[in-house]
């Protein structure tokens, strides 16, 4: 009896605490699952440390969203480049689920000189270095599955390092999704997707690899290995980048190739609908 006595005392002490904290009583410092918030101010200096007096590591312009690990003292601990950045917290504001305006703080990374052809495994280690996993687009190239034959649905086809002639060279969401799920299990192939799904998980800050074209240009749409048992219907021009923000006019984009750049909501949503809604969210 004693011992149940006991457990339940134990039990009501650990509620109360609980309780005392999340009703405002004094926490020295707040810890919880991260927060997604918008950069509130024109320029905001990223911190090593919390405090002014650390080393500026970088800066956030007005509308990036970050995501916030904890607060303390004023400070927000974020992730920044795939590190642990602090920002002061005032110049942060809650995100709105009816955001018309979400731009991630995503690592440009390039894919030259060593994956020519491996704009896929660029795209997603872009993507896992915002999630604040340190890994290479090398590592993760020579992680993606490969292809037993001529089908992009299973792996890789041809070599991410050379062109071969007569090959169509890419992997397609369903068989990268294994990749990102080994670093962030929830990441999923979201192909057939609208763009207002993928605005949708760029608010939760939720980034996506995207099957478009370089500068999103018109797809050149046709056969690939026409007339044989192996034949596909795909766009000739066939580019992978990340999308990383959107606002009103525009959704912007992460590109292993091309750096990072903004293009009109109707032309990528054009693009991106004509080569089949392919996209692999990063979560």
């Amino acid at each position: 009896m004693k011992r149940k006595k006991a457990l339940k005392n134990i039990i009501i002490a650990t509620s109360l605490a609980s309780t005392l904290v999340f009703a405002g009583i004094p926490n020295k410092s707040i810890s919880f699952a991260e927060i997604a918030k918008l950069v509130n101010a024109t320029s905001l200096n990223v911190r090593s440390g919390a405090g002014s007096n650390y080393k500026k590591i970088g800066s956030l312009t007005k509308g990036t969203k970050v995501s916030v690990i904890s607060e303390s003292k004023g400070w927000s601990k974020i992730k920044y480049n795939g590190k642990n950045g602090y920002v002061s917290s005032k110049y942060l504001k809650k995100v709105s689920q009816n955001s018309s305006s979400v731009i991630l703080n995503v690592p440009y990374i390039s894919q030259y000189p060593d994956l020519p052809l491996g704009c896929e495994a660029t795209s997603l280690t872009e993507l896992l270095r915002y999630k604040g996993i340190s890994v290479t687009k090398n590592k993760i190239a020579k992680e993606i599955p490969k292809s037993p034959n001529k089908n992009p649905n299973l792996g890789f086809v041809g070599s991410q390092y050379t062109r071969q002639e007569g090959i169509f060279q890419t992997i397609y969401p369903k068989a990268l999704e294994k990749t990102a799920k080994k670093y962030r299990p929830n990441s999923a192939d979201i192909t057939g997707a609208s763009v207002e799904d993928l605005e949708k998980e760029l608010i939760k800050g939720n980034p996506s690899v995207v099957w478009i074209t370089a500068n999103c240009k018109d797809a050149k749409m046709g056969y690939w290995y026409k007339g044989t048992s192996d034949q596909i219907w795909v766009a000739k021009n066939l580019h992978v980048s990340t999308l990383t923000g959107f606002d009103k006019n525009y959704y912007y984009l992460t590109d292993p190739a091309l750096g990072k750049y903004k293009i009109s909501k109707s032309q990528f949503k054009h693009v991106y609908n004509t080569i089949g809604k392919k996209a692999l969210v990063v979560r």
